[in-house]
């Protein structure tokens, strides 16, 4: 398992090593730019906020995209034909889309933080509610990668061409999203944490009461739960039901 994990890895990071340097490239030049006047010293943030702001998130699409990409490359016969498990080859997939998206994640707040250096001079360090945020955010773009995951497996299984493997995928991850997103305020409803504002529209279209919530625990076991059932769902397809072209 550790072996497939650091070939996946070498090959992932390989394939998009420019991406990197350019992502921590823009975090280095934020992180030496002296806090003072002057329009070189403002390009070189500006830059760097373009940069970062551009090739981070980019590595987050690549972290998602890389889940099953690799069943589209010449090479998949050949991982496929690997003594090893389907569900550890998956496994290998969503641990580099975590930490890949945890780094990504993680380069943006830092850029956040030296560019806040930059403009008022003072550090702000990072505090448990920042890593807290940064967990929550990770585990967002995990659910989002394994909900496209498993819609790209489902197309993939019913052995239609690229093309419309692409369309069914995308249509499916849509449908899917807003199902889970429905059944998260469901649950937080059930769980007595959100409270949802009502309308009334006898005459006129009005609100009453506000939009509250007093903890984000059963939305985040919620999607723990989700993306579970998703990554078990997703192995299955691949050992009994994918087909490579």
């Amino acid at each position: 398992m550790l072996n497939l994990l650091k070939w996946n890895f070498m090959d992932f990071f390989h394939r998009n090593l420019w991406m990197f340097i350019v992502a921590a490239a823009s975090l280095m030049l934020m992180a030496i730019v002296p806090n003072t006047d002057g329009f070189t010293n403002g390009l070189l943030v500006f830059s760097s906020l373009v940069l970062g702001g551009i090739f981070f998130p980019a590595c987050i699409v690549l972290a998602m995209y890389q889940c099953f990409s690799w069943l589209r490359h010449d090479s998949a016969l050949l991982e496929l034909s690997l003594p090893v498990p389907a569900w550890k080859q998956m496994l290998s997939r969503v641990t580099i889309a975590v930490l890949v998206n945890l780094l990504a994640c993680l380069g943006m707040l830092l850029l956040m933080i030296f560019f806040y250096k930059n403009t008022s001079g003072k550090w702000d360090t990072l505090t448990v509610e920042h890593w807290q945020s940064l967990g929550s955010f990770v585990l967002f773009l995990l659910l989002g990668d394994m909900t496209v995951l498993i819609s790209y497996m489902i197309s993939r299984s019913m052995g239609l061409t690229r093309l419309w493997s692409a369309l069914i995928t995308t249509l499916l991850t849509t449908f899917l999203m807003i199902g889970i997103f429905l059944f998260t305020v469901q649950v937080m409803v059930w769980a007595n944490v959100l409270s949802l504002p009502t309308f009334s529209g006898e005459h006129i279209l009005t609100m009453n009461g506000n939009l509250n919530i007093t903890s984000f625990l059963p939305a985040i076991i919620t999607a723990l739960w989700i993306v579970v059932l998703e990554y078990l769902g997703s192995s299955l397809l691949l050992k009994y039901a994918i087909h490579v072209d």
